[in-house]
């Protein structure tokens, strides 16, 4: 074995199950790579289409196959990052593409930039043709270098593409960080944000990739539900993980709105776990008051004028005395539910138009 095969610099992993229609191409974009100092980890999660013959055909020492049984995505990439031998480790799916710059640009970019442990770089989105749709950059939007963890937290799209990134192995490894094996939707957000609690990140303005789009996709072909289900289980473990609480507290208000009135819009049950746990008491009196009052008022827009709502607003108050807003829902639903609940609906729409509803935080959302 040659030293760039026994010693390479990236180790690329690949997990596939049943991926026999695109890995060949995957691969070869990977082949065609002007760095040649890499190895491609493929981790079988059970493929019963052929994918291994595919994968056979290909004759080049770097590629590594192993067949595992199907225990999900998450599961193999973490054997992947086990066997991983290179001085860097990138993810990259078994129907996404490499442009052929994209190691030595990443490489390049970690021999400038020693101090950041993550390199993220621009690419597309495209079609399952390869069309280009719109580049990362763009559904990113402006970008900081450094300590990323605030903005990654409730901004999933800061990567966007797992196959644009690429980390040093030995911040992965030192701090045994791995992808969570009860997610199969948001595991690839959740690794990013527990590395980002660890070292800083880096962006490269040079596209390295193309991410397909398509009906196969895990997080399109999901239910609504499922995926609500599987973001708020991310959302729920990263507020549970120590540095939650080190987070600015404006951070932390517009992380959990996200999981209250997005994640959890339509589990009252999981809701109201969230309003008592620790994690939310530690938020300022007044933040959780506008966040309960803001249940409550959602519940009342939607039709709901039950005990729970008058509970909740009665919790928002005993949290926020001073929160004029709670007072005012309060009386017009002790006058009559209906005249509450058109001064929501009112309000709601009036949000789209002046931006200060019954429905808004107690300052300026975060972008």
């Amino acid at each position: 074995m040659t030293d760039a095969v026994q010693n390479p610099l990236f180790s690329v992993i690949t997990a596939v199950h049943n991926g026999h229609r695109t890995i060949g191409e995957t691969i070869s974009t990977l082949i065609a790579q002007t760095e040649p100092s890499w190895e491609q980890i493929i981790i079988d999660n059970g493929s019963t289409d052929g994918t291994e013959e595919v994968v056979a055909a290909q004759e080049d020492l770097r590629i590594r196959y192993q067949y595992e049984p199907e225990r999900g995505r998450s599961r193999a990439r973490n054997k992947g990052i086990q066997l991983a031998r290179g001085k860097f480790l990138l993810f990259l799916d078994a129907d996404d593409w490499l442009l052929p710059n994209a190691l030595s640009d990443h490489v390049r970019f970690f021999d400038r930039h020693p101090r950041y442990g993550v390199s993220v770089s621009d690419g597309h989105f495209c079609t399952d043709s390869g069309k280009e749709i719109v580049s990362l950059s763009e559904r990113r939007g402006k970008v900081s270098a450094g300590n990323v963890l605030p903005r990654l937290v409730i901004d999933s799209g800061l990567i966007g593409a797992p196959v644009c990134v690429a980390v040093r192995r030995e911040v992965v490894r030192r701090h045994a960080v791995s992808f969570h094996e009860d997610l199969h939707i948001g595991e690839d957000w959740l690794f990013w944000i527990e590395v980002a609690a660890l070292t800083e990140f880096g962006f490269l303005e040079s596209k390295t990739c193309k991410y397909r789009w398509h009906a196969d996709n895990t997080t399109l072909g999901a239910g609504e539900r499922r995926r609500g289900q599987q973001l708020a289980m991310v959302r729920q473990k990263a507020a549970s993980a120590p540095y939650f609480k080190s987070l600015p507290e404006d951070v932390r208000r517009e992380f959990f709105y996200q999981l209250l009135m997005d994640a959890l819009k339509d589990n009252p049950e999981e809701q109201e776990k969230v309003i008592v746990s620790d994690h939310f008491a530690n938020l300022s009196p007044s933040v959780q008051a506008a966040l309960i009052r803001i249940m409550a008022s959602a519940r009342l827009a939607a039709g709901d004028s039950s005990d729970c709502v008058r509970r909740l607003l009665r919790l928002s108050h005993s949290a926020g005395p001073s929160d004029w807003k709670t007072l005012v829902v309060s009386s017009l639903l002790a006058i009559h539910p209906k005249l509450a609940q058109l001064a929501v609906r009112g309000r709601k729409s009036l949000q789209k138009n002046v931006g200060d509803p019954l429905l808004a935080m107690p300052s300026t959302r975060l972008p």
